[in-house]
């Protein structure tokens, strides 16, 4: 916002006018297993992680973490529910049905959902 000009000649090194000091400075981003971001969403540098089975609302301006499980919307984005239950949550988080292939993740998935609702 300082600089007299916006135009990337002056902080993208590929323009061959700066060197890669002037580069902006960019953040790395988390996106766990299984999250969901839904159609125009906008993730700024100040979100470095989109927790697991997560969900995103279309068109959401996410400038934090995103916790596990959680449905965040809107800009900016904000939680406005978990999904799942807890039993489920911690079930999916301890066995990790996404690391396996597909048969055996159906079974892990499963047992977890009727586990849910036998106790």
């Amino acid at each position: 916002m300082a600089n007299l000009s916006l135009h990337p000649y002056w902080f993208e090194p590929k323009f061959e006018f700066v060197g890669p000091d002037a580069d902006v400075e960019r953040t790395s981003l988390e996106i766990g297993a299984d999250a969901w971001i839904g159609a125009n969403v906008t993730i700024l540098p100040g979100c470095t992680r989109i927790g697991v089975g997560a969900v995103i609302g279309a068109a959401a301006v996410v400038t934090g973490d995103v916790p596990d499980f959680a449905v965040v919307v809107g800009n900016p984005a904000r939680v406005i529910r978990e999904r799942l239950t807890p039993h489920e949550r911690a079930a999916l988080l301890e066995r990790r049905p996404w690391e396996f292939e597909p048969e055996h993740a159906a079974r892990v998935l499963a047992e977890i959902r009727e586990s849910a609702e036998s106790g």
